[in-house]
């Protein structure tokens, strides 16, 4: 049974060309099973964080063992995989709730986001509002272009109107 779970795993059957020196020889893969030797088990195997993978490697190296009273028999494999397979619905299911909690965190970030962002555009309109709406009072020191060319304060030019509208006055009383 271990080189069915090994040819699951691996993709490919056990003890073939995929060995670090080529396929050996029916000579040599009797000589290594006599010596408890097992056929190269690629990394991407032996090292996978896959628990569906590690789940059949484990019940794969079970069913290798040298002595044959120590391998589980059929119905304990039957079992083991069961079990295997409720508990890799279990972690997919804690996966998924997991992709969904972060990934409503990650929306509930980005409203917040956008409320800040809403916020700092509003509060830039009101301000542009605010600017726009403020009546401009003339100040009265702004130099004017006189009649004549000349340029004259705003309040020159008052005080010398008034004086004009005086002497004007001063001369229908006489």
């Amino acid at each position: 049974m271990g080189h069915i779970f090994f040819r699951i795993i691996a993709g490919h059957t056990p003890w073939n060309k995929l060995e670090p020196n080529g396929r050996p020889s029916k000579e040599q893969i009797n000589e290594s099973i006599q010596q408890g030797g097992l056929p190269y088990i690629p990394s991407s195997v032996a090292q996978s964080d896959d628990w569906d993978v590690k789940s059949i490697y484990k019940i794969m190296m079970e069913c290798y063992r040298f002595d044959p009273l120590t391998r589980p028999s059929s119905h304990e494999v039957a079992d083991r995989l069961e079990w295997a397979l409720k508990k890799s619905e279990e972690e997919k299911v804690l996966l998924e709730e997991g992709k969904r909690k972060k990934e409503k965190e990650r929306k509930e970030k980005d409203k917040i986001k956008n409320k800040d962002r809403q916020s700092i555009k509003d509060g830039m309109k009101k301000e542009e509002v605010a600017r726009s709406t403020v009546p401009i009072r003339p100040d009265p020191k702004i130099m004017l272009d006189s009649s004549d060319g000349s340029k004259e304060s705003r309040s020159k030019k008052l005080a010398t109107k008034h004086e004009n509208n005086s002497n004007t006055t001063k001369k229908i009383k006489k």
